[in-house]
Protein backbone atom coordinates (compact mmCIF):
# COMPACT_ATOMS: atom_id res chain seq x y z
CA UNK A 1 0.00 0.00 0.00
CA UNK A 2 1.09 3.26 -0.81
CA UNK A 3 0.83 6.34 1.35
CA UNK A 4 0.96 10.10 0.47
CA UNK A 5 0.88 12.87 3.08
CA UNK A 6 -1.57 15.80 2.53
CA UNK A 7 -1.89 19.07 4.45
CA UNK A 8 -5.84 19.84 4.55
CA UNK A 9 -6.90 22.80 3.06
CA UNK A 10 -3.51 23.96 1.95
CA UNK A 11 -4.25 24.54 -1.60
CA UNK A 12 -5.78 27.64 0.05
CA UNK A 13 -3.59 29.44 1.51
CA UNK A 14 -1.08 30.75 -1.82
CA UNK A 15 2.18 29.62 0.32
CA UNK A 16 4.83 27.37 -1.64
CA UNK A 17 5.21 24.20 0.56
CA UNK A 18 8.14 24.73 3.25
CA UNK A 19 10.63 22.17 3.38
CA UNK A 20 11.06 19.14 5.63
CA UNK A 21 8.10 17.93 8.05
CA UNK A 22 4.50 19.47 8.33
CA UNK A 23 2.79 18.28 11.78
CA UNK A 24 -0.85 18.84 9.28
CA UNK A 25 0.45 16.42 6.85
CA UNK A 26 -2.41 13.69 7.63
CA UNK A 27 -1.65 9.86 5.54
CA UNK A 28 -4.25 9.25 2.73
CA UNK A 29 -3.91 5.48 2.32
CA UNK A 30 -4.41 4.11 -1.52
CA UNK A 31 -5.12 0.42 -2.49
CA UNK A 32 -3.51 -0.43 -6.30
CA UNK A 33 -6.42 0.60 -8.52
CA UNK A 34 -7.99 3.13 -5.99
CA UNK A 35 -8.65 6.70 -7.77
CA UNK A 36 -7.76 10.16 -5.57
CA UNK A 37 -8.43 13.02 -6.49
CA UNK A 38 -7.35 16.72 -5.34
CA UNK A 39 -6.61 20.17 -5.94
CA UNK A 40 -3.13 20.02 -7.27
CA UNK A 41 -2.04 22.74 -4.97
CA UNK A 42 -2.75 20.83 -2.08
CA UNK A 43 0.55 20.18 -0.17
CA UNK A 44 1.28 16.68 -0.67
CA UNK A 45 4.45 13.91 -0.77
CA UNK A 46 5.36 10.80 0.23
CA UNK A 47 6.73 8.60 2.62
CA UNK A 48 10.05 6.36 1.85
CA UNK A 49 9.64 3.40 -0.53
CA UNK A 50 9.98 0.83 2.20
CA UNK A 51 9.18 -2.14 -0.77
CA UNK A 52 12.27 -1.11 -3.13
CA UNK A 53 9.47 -1.23 -6.02
CA UNK A 54 8.67 1.28 -8.41
CA UNK A 55 5.16 3.08 -7.04
CA UNK A 56 3.59 4.13 -10.38
CA UNK A 57 0.69 6.28 -10.57
CA UNK A 58 -1.32 7.60 -13.90
CA UNK A 59 -1.94 11.33 -12.92
CA UNK A 60 -4.02 13.57 -15.09
CA UNK A 61 -4.73 17.33 -15.24
CA UNK A 62 -7.74 19.74 -16.57
CA UNK A 63 -7.09 23.27 -16.94
CA UNK A 64 -7.86 25.94 -19.36
CA UNK A 65 -7.14 25.31 -23.23
CA UNK A 66 -5.09 28.50 -22.73
CA UNK A 67 -3.29 27.39 -19.86
CA UNK A 68 0.38 26.09 -20.76
CA UNK A 69 0.65 22.29 -19.94
CA UNK A 70 3.22 21.61 -17.45
CA UNK A 71 5.97 18.98 -19.30
CA UNK A 72 6.08 17.94 -23.03
CA UNK A 73 6.17 13.96 -22.58
CA UNK A 74 6.37 13.17 -26.46
CA UNK A 75 9.17 15.47 -26.90
CA UNK A 76 10.69 14.54 -23.31
CA UNK A 77 10.30 10.48 -23.01
CA UNK A 78 14.00 9.11 -24.11
CA UNK A 79 14.29 6.75 -28.07
CA UNK A 80 15.18 3.89 -25.17
CA UNK A 81 11.59 4.44 -23.35
CA UNK A 82 9.38 5.42 -26.33
CA UNK A 83 10.45 1.79 -28.34
CA UNK A 84 9.53 0.19 -25.54
CA UNK A 85 5.61 1.45 -25.10
CA UNK A 86 3.01 0.02 -26.86
CA UNK A 87 0.31 1.75 -28.73
CA UNK A 88 -2.34 2.50 -26.15
CA UNK A 89 0.62 3.81 -24.26
CA UNK A 90 2.08 6.50 -26.88
CA UNK A 91 -1.74 7.66 -27.15
CA UNK A 92 -2.08 7.98 -23.35
CA UNK A 93 1.27 9.82 -23.26
CA UNK A 94 0.15 11.81 -26.04
CA UNK A 95 1.87 11.14 -28.96
CA UNK A 96 -1.59 11.50 -30.78
CA UNK A 97 -2.51 14.89 -29.63
CA UNK A 98 0.50 16.70 -29.06
CA UNK A 99 0.99 20.35 -30.00
CA UNK A 100 3.17 20.48 -33.47
CA UNK A 101 6.07 22.83 -33.70
CA UNK A 102 5.35 24.95 -36.60
CA UNK A 103 2.64 24.83 -39.63
CA UNK A 104 5.17 22.36 -41.09
CA UNK A 105 4.87 19.88 -38.22
CA UNK A 106 1.59 19.22 -38.65
CA UNK A 107 -1.98 20.95 -39.27
CA UNK A 108 -4.48 18.60 -37.30
CA UNK A 109 -4.60 18.62 -33.69
CA UNK A 110 -5.00 15.04 -32.95
CA UNK A 111 -4.13 12.67 -35.35
CA UNK A 112 -4.28 8.60 -35.43
CA UNK A 113 -2.25 5.46 -34.42
CA UNK A 114 -0.58 6.13 -38.43
CA UNK A 115 1.16 8.90 -37.78
CA UNK A 116 3.01 8.69 -34.19
CA UNK A 117 6.58 9.01 -34.37
CA UNK A 118 9.54 9.46 -31.51
CA UNK A 119 9.19 13.18 -31.60
CA UNK A 120 12.50 15.08 -31.50
CA UNK A 121 13.29 18.05 -28.70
Amino acid sequence: MAVTLVVPKSHQTGEYAPQGENAEAIPLEAEAGDIVIWDSRILHATLENSVKRDRWALIATFCRWYIKQGFDYPRAIPESMFETLDDDEKIVYGYCSYTPLDEFDKTELKSGLDKIKKLSR
